[in-house]
């Protein structure tokens, strides 16, 4: 699967622009994900992959309350590209492969 790998990634938003990781990987023949952001681990449910485009979703809890997060996006070769959305906010992910 071309989506495999570890990736250094850029989340932005009206708020700005915030560093962290998104991670694949085979476990039990079970691909698995998870996004790295605000210094949480967040496994990545639902997780879909059709060639090098992914979707999945995620609990996600804020000062808003708690909320279900769509994530859709796009790997090719070493780039990442995708968004994350919740209601009316929308995240932009642009990232590269580290590993």
């Amino acid at each position: 699967m071309s989506v495999i790998g570890n990736f250094d990634i850029t989340l932005k938003s009206i708020r700005g622009k915030k560093q962290g990781g998104l991670y694949f990987k085979m476990e039990d023949e079970v691909l698995k994900g998870i996004l790295d952001y605000e210094e949480r681990l967040i496994d990545i449910e639902d997780l879909k992959v059709d060639g090098g485009k992914f979707t999945g979703s995620f609990p996600f809890k804020s000062a808003l309350g708690d909320m279900q997060v769509m994530m859709k996006g796009v790997v090719e070769g070493d780039t990442v590209t995708g968004a994350v959305e919740a209601g009316i906010m929308k995240i932009k992910i642009n990232g590269t492969r580290v590993e």
